[in-house]
C-alpha cells in the first residue's frame, strides 16, 4: 500500500492574545496540511523553535516575559533559525520596528483582515490558498450493514 503520510507544515504562533489566535486558527483550520501551536511566552517561543523547527512562527509584538525584539534576534543568532519565516503582529501603526527586529513580514493587528493574513501566511509557507483536489471532493461512501440489506 501507498504510503500516505504527509509532511504538515508546522505554524508557531506566540501570543497571549485570543483574537490573533482566533484568527490564525479560523483560517488554518480547515486545511489539513497545515498544523498549529500556539504558545504564550517568549521563553516557550525559543523552546519550541529549538525542539522542532517550525516552518512559520507568528508572533505578537507584546509577549508577556521576554521583548519581542529580543526573541526575534536570539532566533536569527541561531545558526538553524537564521532563514526562519518570522512574521510580527504589531499592535502600534508603525510595524516598521518588526522588520527592524529582524521579522520578514509585519501586520498592523488593528487593522488585519483575514484576507491579508492568509495572502502573507500562505506566501510565507509556500502553499496554494486552494486545498487539493482530493481534500475538495471527498464524499463520504455510506455503508450499510450487511443484516440492513434486505430492507432496501
Amino acid at each position: 500500500m501507498e504510503d500516505l503520510a504527509v509532511d504538515k507544515k508546522r505554524v508557531l504562533v506566540g501570543t497571549s492574545d485570543d483574537q490573533l489566535y482566533s484568527q490564525v486558527q479560523r483560517l488554518l483550520s480547515g486545511d489539513g496540511r497545515v498544523q498549529v501551536e500556539r504558545v504564550v511566552f517568549g521563553g516557550d517561543v525559543l523552546m519550541g523553535c529549538s525542539k522542532a523547527r517550525p516552518d512559520l512562527l507568528i508572533l505578537d509584538e507584546e509577549l508577556s516575559d521576554i521583548p519581542t525584539s529580543e526573541v526575534i534576534r536570539s532566533l536569527r543568532r541561531i545558526g538553524d533559525s537564521q532563514d526562519l519565516k518570522i512574521v510580527c503582529s504589531a499592535k502600534s501603526k508603525n510595524p516598521k520596528r518588526c522588520l527592524e527586529w529582524g521579522a520578514n513580514e509585519a501586520l498592523v493587528k488593528e487593522t488585519l483582515s483575514e484576507d491579508e493574513l492568509a495572502k502573507v501566511v500562505y506566501g510565507s509557507l509556500n502553499l496554494s490558498r486552494e486545498l487539493p483536489e482530493e481534500d475538495l471532493n471527498f464524499r463520504h461512501k455510506r455503508r450499510w450493514p450487511s443484516w440492513l440489506s434486505r430492507f432496501r
